[in-house]
């Protein structure tokens, strides 16, 4: 602000100036105004809050044609295909083999990208705004818009975005001001998110794998203009299952906007309470779901055995060619665990499932790992029951296990580290100290014997 003069000049965007003007006229017409900007853009003094979801559920965005695809299935197919062939059980792996084919099958008979965008990209000359997650991902999908676009309208214009390149401020002014009868494409990645706007923006392609929910709103904002009569198109295409189900959260929105007017009274501000989502592979979703099921129920049988072992023996100590009586080879399962989490092998697996098994005593290291936390359990029982870890060289439990042997090795290995193959890590020595454990040579309190005769004794009268 200058001196002696009491305006503030401001400049606004053209989409915020548009906001403000229409502001002004709902003002002077009605006497009240709400200005929304549901995803994100500019800066204004709002009347109220409004999610991206209530602004379609009143009418002051327009109610969009959603549709969802899915393409590049060929590694989900092939990421469930390992999962299947790790089941060990004859009987769950034939059950989810058919779910797998079933699901297979359907794909190769659903429509590819060209005949969903030549069904549902109606405005053949209208512009499209096509997100993609990175530089790499951009120019991959950039490279098949000859295939995918041509029964659209063989004339098809391509501007590229992205934050890195120069040539990016042209690009776009030219986008927006491409009139002509050519299908524009405008490719971008993430500088569209906020703070720009479209006008006469027919639709967008969201190509994006996994992103936030909110800049999944904001991309989706790019089509909708309030107090725009036309029908804006949003094609949502992903690589994977897991990705078609991204709408759900503004359904959300819509629900909880159409339950909040209702109970207030205000059901006649309610203009659309839904909008239909077209799903191209609605019948593969469902199988996808139904393997997802049947694996999860698998992955529950296998747990309830390892359940059951560890309630009998303690420890989760299993053989790998270990087999349980139904036949099922738990051993094998439980390496599988181990080695999808260190990502040697692909796999799902779940924090939940993570601390399900960690809560029955698994042990993810290596063998050397496992055998170390072995000879641990019993040092740590052996402690428990006597208070300390004074145990002769030929000790040996009363479930077999060669303690005295195994703490005579971390002794050895601790003084002298050079020579032994063994390792033993700091954490480990803190561990071993907190149960008792004697560095130096010492003379037993009790033989191996006694030991376990009284331990034997001990178990009798208790």
């Amino acid at each position: 602000m200058r001196k002696g003069v009491n305006k503030v000049a401001l400049r606004l965007f053209e989409h915020n100036k548009k906001a403000y003007h229409a502001a002004v006229r709902m003002m002077e017409r009605y006497g009240k105004a709400a200005i929304v900007h549901p995803t994100g853009t500019g800066k204004s003094y709002i009347a109220s809050k409004m999610t991206l979801g209530e602004a379609i559920v009143r009418g002051i965005l327009p109610t969009p044609n959603y549709v969802t695809t899915v393409y590049q299935y060929q590694k989900d197919l092939a990421r469930y295909q390992t999962r299947v062939d790790n089941l060990r059980s004859a009987g769950i792996q034939d059950v989810n083999q058919k779910y797998l084919d079933a699901l297979r099958r359907a794909l190769e008979q659903a429509d590819g990208l060209d005949k969903v965008f030549a069904h549902h990209i109606t405005n053949k000359s209208g512009k499209y705004i096509v997100f993609c997650a990175n530089k790499e991902h951009m120019d991959e999908m950039i490279s098949h818009v000859p295939e995918w676009f041509a029964g659209v309208n063989p004339d098809v214009v391509v501007y590229e975005a992205y934050s890195d390149d120069p040539g990016t401020d042209k690009a776009f002014a030219d986008f927006k001001a491409d009139e002509s009868d050519r299908l524009k494409l405008l490719f971008c990645i993430d500088m569209l998110n906020e703070g720009v706007h479209v006008e006469g923006i027919s639709g967008v392609i969201l190509f994006r794998p996994t992103i936030s929910p909110i800049i999944y709103k904001q991309q989706i904002g790019r089509a909708l203009t309030a107090g725009d009569n036309s029908t804006p198109l949003i094609l949502d295409v992903v690589n994977n299952f897991e990705g078609l189900c991204s709408i759900a959260g503004l359904q959300g929105e819509m629900q909880e906007a159409v339950y909040r007017l209702n109970a207030n009274g205000e059901g006649d501000k309610i203009i659309t309470e839904r909008f239909e989502v077209i799903e191209q592979v609605h019948d593969c979703r469902v199988l996808f779901e139904r393997l997802q099921a049947s694996l999860s129920s698998s992955w529950d049988h296998y747990f309830s055995e390892a359940s059951i072992y560890y309630a009998e023996h303690g420890s989760l100590n299993i053989p790998k060619r270990y087999t349980t009586p139904a036949g099922l080879s738990l051993g094998v399962w439980l390496v599988t665990q181990r080695r999808v989490r260190e990502g040697q092998i692909q796999g799902n697996l779940t924090e939940q499932q993570i601390e399900r098994l960690d809560s029955i005593g698994m042990v993810w290291g290596n063998r050397n790992d496992r055998q170390w936390n072995e000879g641990y359990q019993e040092a740590k029982r052996y402690f428990d029951a006597h208070g300390d870890l004074n145990v002769s060289a030929d000790y040996v439990s009363p479930g077999g296990y060669n303690l005295g042997n195994w703490v005579k090795r971390q002794r050895y290995t601790r003084q002298n580290p050079e020579k032994s193959c063994a390792v033993l890590t700091e954490e480990r020595i803190v561990r071993l100290d907190e149960i008792g454990m004697r560095w130096e040579k010492s003379n037993p309190k009790r033989s191996s014997r006694q030991t376990a005769q009284a331990e034997t004794v001990t178990a009798k009268a208790g």
